[in-house]
């Protein structure tokens, strides 16, 4: 535990291998953002999992890069946001990049409510209603969520500062709204999950989960950087760990049950992902922080993953994509029935 934290210490200074050699940047909308396809596999992944591809997007500009969330847009587009409230609209890289790719890729500075302009920057998770459009982020340092519209126009922002206790840089690394309209997020450190009841910009309470470490030796000492939900409502999560290389950083990829409902949150064990996926043996070591899931005709999973390069010259912003088959795990994932409530529970026994 001393080793880690002396770690993440001198990761949070900009001295960890790998982090220390940061690369002087302007702020600037109008560069390119370039695309090269890299072959870098690492070993075969477990049976049901492929890597599709590994590409690695380079750009300039404080808006580029530092990338934290990442979600699939309902066009075959991917949407990425950064922890200098930067926003990297892009076509997926599998896809036709038309006669002028620079233009399928745009950088924006991602806007907030005026009230908290000044507080509002480190963006580390996002999460959307594929419904309506609209979509949330969560901030760190300045603990918060911000709804937005599908014009990217602030609705609302809830400040949980207050509400939780929480480091400042450990924050709501994980954000998942689920297909019920209940919202699920998960500080960095993993110590506790927060279930809204819905819209958590309004002031509806969270229910506090507790959120154990992932399970099996292979889930040691990991933190979460990331969440999406399955289509069979599991909760599959981004892991990472600091070690001793260059770049410092493991990856794990993890699946929890489905959340209970929040009456009986108090009777729900203890939420712990399984690993089911050694991410850094299969990719190149990155600090991979974004998760994005889309679903396949073949019911198969389409993962992408995206890395926060740190703005380090010696770390790269890496998507990749992998191919998971939920099927190839021999179970019955088919969506569960709503957990009964505690006044359904009472009034069977009456």
């Amino acid at each position: 535990m001393i080793g880690r934290l002396f770690l993440l210490g001198l990761l949070s200074l900009g001295l960890a291998p790998g982090t220390w050699l940061r690369t002087p940047v302007a702020l600037g909308l109008d560069r390119p953002v370039s695309l090269r396809e890299v072959h870098e596999p690492g070993a075969p992944p477990p049976a049901g999992w492929s890597l599709e591809g590994i590409w690695e997007y380079s750009g300039e500009g404080l808006l580029f890069g530092g990338y934290s969330a990442l979600l699939a847009l309902p066009d075959g587009r991917l949407e990425a946001f950064s922890d200098r409230r930067g926003r990297c609209t892009f076509l997926q890289p599998d896809a036709p990049q038309g006669p002028d790719p620079s233009a399928q890729r745009v950088l924006a500075d991602q806007a907030v409510d005026p009230a908290y302009q000044t507080d509002l920057h480190d963006i580390e998770a996002a999460t959307r209603d594929p419904e309506t459009g609209q979509y949330w982020l969560a901030f760190e340092g300045f603990h918060s969520f911000q709804r937005y519209g599908p014009a990217h126009s602030p609705q609302g922002v809830r400040v949980i500062d207050e509400e939780v206790e929480w480091s400042g840089n450990a924050g709501a690394e994980a954000f998942v709204r689920l297909r019920d309209g209940r919202f699920l997020a998960v500080s960095e450190w993993g110590e506790e999950a927060l279930l809204y009841p819905g819209d958590p910009v309004s002031d509806a309470a969270p229910v506090s989960l507790a959120f154990g470490p992932a399970l099996g030796p292979e889930g040691r000492d990991f933190s979460v950087t990331d969440a999406v939900q399955l289509p069979d409502g599991r909760i599959m999560m981004l892991l990472r760990r600091v070690v001793w290389g260059i770049p410092p950083f493991e990856a794990r990829v993890a699946i929890t049950d489905w959340p209970v409902s929040a009456e009986d949150a108090d009777e729900a064990p203890v939420l712990a992902p399984r690993v089911v996926l050694n991410l850094t043996a299969v990719a190149p070591p990155e600090n991979y922080e974004g998760l994005a899931v889309r679903a396949r005709a073949d019911g198969a999973l389409d993962i992408w993953v995206i890395a926060d390069d740190n703005l380090s010259a010696m770390q790269r912003t890496l998507v990749l994509k992998l191919r998971f088959d939920p099927a190839s795990e021999g179970r019955d994932h088919s969506e569960r029935p709503e957990t009964e409530s505690k006044a359904q529970k009472q009034k069977a026994r009456e």
